[in-house]
């Protein structure tokens, strides 16, 4: 889970925002005999292109370094690419 914070580029007939957040995630994998779970803290920052129409449809890419704090520490770097709704 992210708390976003956007900030406008560009508006047009698309707008054009970039974000950045702070968050964290927790990982667990069934049917595993060790560690199985991972809990980390990100922070993304990533740009989101919003449609005039329809005017709830997202399309974004954020890029987040991550710390791993359980079960060891160590840094990692996540991507995404997707697609927002909003209602």
């Amino acid at each position: 889970m992210d708390y976003l914070w956007q900030s406008n580029i560009i508006r047009g007939q698309a707008q054009l925002d970039w974000h950045v957040g702070g968050g964290g995630r927790f990982v667990w994998w069934g049917n595993c005999s060790g560690d199985c779970f991972d809990v980390m803290v990100r922070a993304p920052i990533g740009l989101d292109l919003m449609f005039t129409n329809p005017g709830f449809l997202e399309v974004f890419f954020e890029l987040a370094p991550s710390f791993v704090l359980v079960p060891g520490f160590w840094f990692e770097i996540e991507g995404g690419l997707g697609v927002r709704f909003y209602f």
